[in-house]
């Protein structure tokens, strides 16, 4: 028979010692001997979670809730588990159980802040640290997350203050020096010595490595960041961030045949590491070609064996060079997967295959997921090929974009444009990036200390709120239409510099509710009437490789100081011109 004191002091050390498989089997027998010890099920609960057994882990916090519902350390856990889930106003509810029941519990108080500003109300989350600063100004812990919320709503300047605030009281705190250290990139001020700071204290956080990396790029010295980044992976070849920078850096530079050099050597090191090979896979596929891609898919089974990702990424290569029977053999092997990364590309093959029946049904099965943003566009598609009347109510209404003349921008044209050139840096575009034929400037760009930059940021301000004051009644079934319309941020910022025959392929961005362009500077090419759209932007044309010849909802012509407003999920691009120069601004809108 189980000794149930020993059992459970046994299965605490075994917690602690990072014993997970152990701690389960004993808990197992525990609940076996007893079933309605809430303790046990609080262990299970937190155990299971660290194994990432999430449901398994949901089950066993709420039956010792069940048993017993004043533990305050369980409810907190549980808020924890929620907030995993991605279920954002539970986890606020349970972590107002634990605070009820023990209002010093000031980890659950900023937890449960945390959980409301990423998932509830992003302002309200805020304030509700600032407030808690008030009642528990000496903890550092705090003080970092007020920090990290505000870079996040654009609040640089408080932010600033809030990991000074928490380097005072824990000046080695290597998280706090790493947000100092993100901040000053932010601004566009010198960070490298910055990040290396943060690197002396932790030396194994890849997140510094990053910073560092970028803070490299950033003050333009391109041939330290190459060493840099590859002394890291030579010490840790399955950094995949890393790998994927040093790629990035090396095909925006024009080293078509050594940007994947980083995967190569890291693969010879890591064989059948799934994540190095597939992540290669993707980057030769969109620089150089799903054809190039094709051979490589042999390559990594052989050495990592069969996966189901490497089904559906050759599924995709073969639907793109427009193998629809091969495409179609591999999805069948992946058709119960229900992730986006699955279902996506098997919505792609087909939309390309006519069935826009089923490409409908299995992209609103992702916006049930919580995957709108990605999934809401092929929706669109599907739903115009089949005269739907619900494309109209998604698409069709012409109030969901606008187009805005900002004249009193128009006179700061010039040296914004010339702020601008100093900051493209590479030889060609991003190869994930919709561009072709131009550049794109690295980081965050609104963030940036620059007069000019900050000039028009707060041009932008007023138009994006007259935009969204703008818009149609509320919807709270419409994915736009239901977002909020008080505070908003700048999710994303950029620039970019197009050259002749320079053009976007239709995309769609997935970071904001809300996306733009700003024409900055344009040449003599761009068309000028209604037979000529050389340079236009059009918006809601569905890509060109679906062959579906759908017209865009509207061509937009190019004017300086022009800002064309648009639905992130709607689909959009431009047309290719002769030569000169297109340079704009672009950025994504977030609602707070």
């Amino acid at each position: 028979m189980v000794d149930i004191q020993q059992g459970f002091a046994e299965a605490q050390r075994a917690l602690q010692a990072g014993d997970l498989e152990r701690c389960s089997a004993l808990l197992g027998e525990l609940i076996e001997a007893d079933p309605n010890q809430p303790a046990f099920y609080h262990l299970a609960g937190v155990t299971l979670k660290k194994q990432e057994r999430l449901e398994q882990a949901r089950a066993a916090f709420e039956r010792g809730i069940a048993l017993r519902d004043d533990i305050p350390a369980m409810h907190a856990e549980y808020a924890s588990l929620l907030d995993d889930l991605g279920e954002g106003e539970a986890a606020v509810a349970a972590y107002d159980r634990a605070i009820a029941l023990a209002p010093d519990l000031v980890d659950a108080r900023i937890d449960r802040a945390l959980v409301r500003h990423r998932h509830v109300d992003s302002m309200g989350g805020y304030r509700d640290l600032v407030d808690l600063a008030e009642v528990y100004p000496e903890n550092a812990r705090l003080w970092l997350n007020l920090g990290l919320t505000a870079r996040t709503l654009g609040l640089l300047d408080k932010a600033d203050e809030a990991v000074e605030r928490t380097l005072a009281l824990s000046p080695d705190a290597a998280k706090g020096l790493r947000l100092r250290a993100q901040l000053a990139l932010d601004r566009g001020k010198p960070a490298v010595e910055l990040f290396r700071a943060a690197h002396r204290v932790k030396p194994d956080d890849r997140d510094v490595w990053a910073g560092e990396a970028a803070a490299l790029l950033d003050e333009s010295r391109r041939d330290e960041v190459e060493d840099f980044l590859g002394a890291q992976l030579e010490k840790t070849p399955d950094w995949y961030h890393g790998q994927h920078m040093l790629a990035q850096i090396r095909w925006q530079s024009g080293d078509r045949d050594r940007f994947v050099a980083g995967y190569r050597a890291a693969l010879a090191k890591h064989p059948a590491d799934v994540r190095l090979w597939m992540d290669m896979i993707v980057a030769i596929a969109r620089g150089l070609g799903h054809d190039q891609a094709l051979p490589l898919y042999a390559e990594a089974r052989a050495a990592a064996g069969d996966d189901p990702r490497f089904d559906n990424l050759e599924a995709n290569s073969l639907t793109e060079l427009g193998d629809y029977r091969g495409a179609g053999l591999l999805y069948e092997r992946t058709a119960d997967e229900a992730a986006s990364f699955f279902r996506l590309p098997f919505i792609r093959y087909l939309l390309k295959m006519r069935d826009f029946p089923r490409a409908a049904e299995l992209g609103m099965e992702l916006v049930e997921q919580g995957e709108g943003s990605e999934a809401w566009p092929y929706v669109s598609i599907a739903w115009r090929m089949m005269n739907d009347p619900r494309w109209d109510w998604l698409e069709g209404d012409r109030h969901l974009w606008k187009v805005i003349d900002i004249e009193g921008l128009r006179p700061e044209l010039p040296a914004l444009a010339e702020r601008l050139r100093a900051l493209h840096r590479w030889q060609t575009h991003p190869f994930e990036q919709s561009l072709r034929n131009g550049t794109q400037t690295d980081s965050v760009l609104f963030t940036r200390t620059d007069p000019e930059i900050a000039s028009l940021v707060g041009h932008l301000r007023g138009a994006v709120r007259d935009y969204i004051d703008g818009l149609p009644p509320a919807d709270a079934d419409h994915p736009v239409l239901s977002a909020r319309r008080g505070d908003f941020r700048f999710s994303g910022s950029w620039s970019v510099r197009l050259t002749g025959s320079g053009f976007h392929v239709n995309h769609i961005h997935n970071q904001g509710v809300f996306s733009s362009a700003l024409y900055v500077a344009l040449p003599d090419t761009i068309g000028d009437d209604e037979e000529n759209h050389d340079g236009w932007l059009a918006l809601g044309e569905p890509p060109a490789e679906f062959g579906l010849n759908l017209a865009p909802l509207s061509l937009v012509k190019p004017q300086p100081g022009r800002l064309v407003l648009f639905p992130s999920i709607m689909w959009h691009g431009t047309r290719p011109f002769s030569e000169g120069e297109r340079l704009t601004c672009a950025f994504d809108i977030a609602p707070l």
